[in-house]
């Protein structure tokens, strides 16, 4: 197996192929159903070349996770570099959201984000039914974009009741 740091161009496009390949392969046919010549195939590579890159199933499989990981962990910092508090403040100065604590504004706002993608685009969807049936809600971007820039605007830009 070719350590990552040591690729060049051409090796860190296939090693991003079989990693591609494999998040569809794995949510088409599941991770203990999918094969490696699965994976291969879909990737426009050979078996032998995704032996070049992963011992295992497994290794890839920890590899995306780590990939995952290292995104989400960037996506949910986000709104402490980019200054979200400062925008809740901002909001404040001009009469909006009296009282609350912007940091935790701020956080519990990201945690929703956060959550939301963790259900929508990692687990695949909110599960519906009773009585045992289960099927997943479906999902519209504009949708998703639509509720949760409302829920976002109303949960920072209002004003307090005139008396």
């Amino acid at each position: 197996m070719t350590p990552p740091g040591s690729r060049g161009r051409k090796g860190r496009q296939t090693d991003e192929a079989f990693r591609e390949a494999a998040r569809v392969v794995f949510a088409r046919e599941g991770y203990l159903n999918a094969k490696i010549s699965d994976i291969a195939a879909q990737a426009g590579r050979s078996v032998a070349s995704f032996y070049n890159y992963y011992d295992t199933k497994a290794d890839l499989l920890i590899a995306l996770a780590e990939e995952f990981h290292a995104e989400a962990t960037q996506m949910a910092i986000l709104p402490y570099r980019s200054g979200l508090s400062r925008e809740i403040r901002r909001a404040q100065a001009d009469g909006y959201c009296p009282g609350i604590d912007p940091v935790l504004t701020a956080s519990a706002l990201s945690a929703m984000l956060e959550h939301f993608c963790y259900i929508w685009l990692g687990q695949g969807g909110e599960q519906l039914g009773q009585g045992g049936e289960r099927a997943l809600a479906p999902f519209d971007d504009e949708r998703a974009l639509d509720a949760l820039a409302t829920i976002w605007v109303k949960a920072v830009y209002w004003r307090p009741a005139p008396a």
